[in-house]
């Protein structure tokens, strides 16, 4: 584990409290400091990837190191504990997880790339290790590839993303329910997935009753080799318009905000995207057409408009776990009476939020 590197204690199910900014820590003395301080009280993650430069708060994106990938298997629990709110975990729904979980482990197994893997307390994780990637893009085509492998469809996509957190191995999944208390997340080892799914699972979820406090385990000795994508322009991979609340959204800002805690950069760039939208859908004007300059009365609407979709996204698919309603109103308004316009595709390509040729790059 390298330092600087950012930490997160986010949002507790169990008291709607959160901490609304990372923050970095330069030592393991202060990264253990953390863990002490909220494991069992809060949600605790780190950073996925390290980064070239940091300023005195965070990690500047445009830096990060892209050496490995992060793959999230997620069972997708909707129960949530009457008491605590925490999702209470149910083993069927993980047995599809399991099941894709023991197919990609066995391709990493077969061409011997180096990853390690744990239980995150409601679904599992795995790290693969490579080269350093150019852009994200090569993830991306990585994970396609390892998706393929799976039956279940249980991996997500929104895992690949340069700002992306992991729960930290033996800290607790406040969002992870049992009878007696909470699961953690725990390392495994691939002798764990000696197992039929329904026993694997039996297994799992006994152990992660308690920390399993040893180190992570890795296997495999080869660094992957990252899939050569070509120039956006001349992708093939097409990607279309994803809806994940009540409005589209292009697949860029979907992997971008469909994560614990987005960028504000990202932020910003969905409410311009949203504002464009709501205005095209009002005005009848395309998206290439000069600025519409709404006025105050249609500035205020989109901007409840936005709000409520945000924090749509935020109740009903587990992210933007730091979202605050007035301040989401706020920061919204400065976008729409700025009239910000969601930037174009050589803008984002650069900064890695572009996944693949989508309908405004043709």
């Amino acid at each position: 584990m390298n330092f600087p590197r950012e930490v997160w204690p986010g949002a507790n199910k169990q008291t709607t409290s959160f901490a609304s900014k990372r923050k970095l820590v330069h030592s393991e003395e202060e990264f253990y400091s953390f863990v002490k301080m909220y494991n069992g009280k809060m949600n605790c993650f780190t950073s996925v990837y390290d980064y070239e430069q940091y300023t005195e708060k965070q990690a500047i994106t445009s830096t990060v190191i892209l050496d490995r990938i992060f793959l999230d298997f997620d069972a997708h629990h909707e129960e949530p504990d009457k008491h605590t709110g925490a999702m209470l975990i149910n083993p069927k729904k993980l047995e599809g997880c399991f099941e894709d979980l023991q197919d990609v482990v066995k391709h990493l197994e077969k061409e011997n790339l180096k990853f390690d893997m744990s239980f995150s307390g409601r679904g599992f994780h795995v790290y693969v290790y490579g080269e350093p990637a150019t852009n994200i893009r090569k993830l991306t085509a990585f994970f396609n590839q390892m998706k393929t492998l799976t039956k279940h469809g249980t991996l997500d996509s929104s895992a690949v993303s340069s700002r992306r957190l992991r729960r930290i191995s033996n800290t607790m999944n406040m969002k992870a329910a049992h009878k007696d208390g909470c699961y953690y997340c725990i390392p495994m080892d691939v002798k764990d997935l000696d197992y039929l799914p329904e026993e694997g699972i039996r297994k799992v979820l006994l152990a992660a009753k308690s920390q399993r406090v040893h180190p992570r385990i890795t296997h495999g000795e080869k660094l992957a080799v990252w899939p050569d994508v070509a120039p956006i322009e001349e992708s093939t991979v097409e990607v279309d318009v994803i809806k994940v609340g009540n409005l589209p959204i292009p697949p860029c800002m979907h992997s971008a905000i469909m994560v614990e805690n987005p960028t504000d950069e990202a932020r910003a760039y969905l409410v311009s995207w949203y504002k464009d939208l709501l205005l095209w859908a009002d005005f009848n004007t395309p998206f290439t057409a000069k600025k519409v300059i709404p006025n105050l009365e249609t500035r205020k609407q989109i901007i409840e408009q936005i709000t409520a979709e945000i924090k749509h996204l935020h109740e009903t698919h587990g992210v933007w776990l730091d979202f605050n309603e007035e301040v989401t109103r706020y920061r919204t308004g400065y976008v729409v009476n700025g009239n910000y316009s969601f930037p174009n595709c050589y803008t984002l390509i650069p900064k890695g939020y572009c996944i693949g040729k989508c309908w405004r790059l043709k």
